[in-house]
């Protein structure tokens, strides 16, 4: 692998439910470069977009030079539940890979404390809204 902004590299983002460990199938995802969290966030951040497959992951071809900074979100946040920070730095997801935190209030599946990210991957709880979820917004 080359070094840390030599040139273009791969994360791969992995959506796992909190509830049962399951994969989370057919989710559009987005990535920026930087934090969109800047108030308002500027037209031009530059973003990736892409859909989870049937393993629940999707890749995402980073430019270069690398950014210093990622931010992951689901594309279509009235269809899926985040439960992780998506902020992570660029040199920590590439060098040992990131496990989101799982902050929402549900019952959380029993392994989700030994879930483990492997160097170029982000690991995300979230999961697809149930229609009475849907209902409560």
């Amino acid at each position: 692998m080359p070094g840390y902004g030599a040139a273009a590299q791969d994360i791969r983002v992995h959506l796992v439910d909190p509830h049962n460990g399951l994969d989370v199938r057919g989710v559009r995802v987005e990535m920026y470069f930087g934090s969109p969290l800047r108030s308002p966030m500027p037209s031009d951040t530059p973003r990736l977009e892409g859909r989870t497959g049937p393993d629940g992951t999707v890749v995402f071809h980073l430019p270069s030079p690398l950014p210093d900074q990622l931010f992951v979100s689901p594309a279509d946040p009235g269809l899926v539940s985040s439960c992780s920070h998506g902020g992570f730095l660029t040199k920590q997801v590439l060098d040992v890979g990131v496990v989101g935190d799982a902050v929402c209030k549900v019952k959380k599946w029993k392994g989700i404390s030994a879930i483990k990210a492997r160097p170029g991957e982000i690991i995300l709880f979230e999961w697809k809204l149930r229609w009475w979820e849907k209902l409560q917004d």
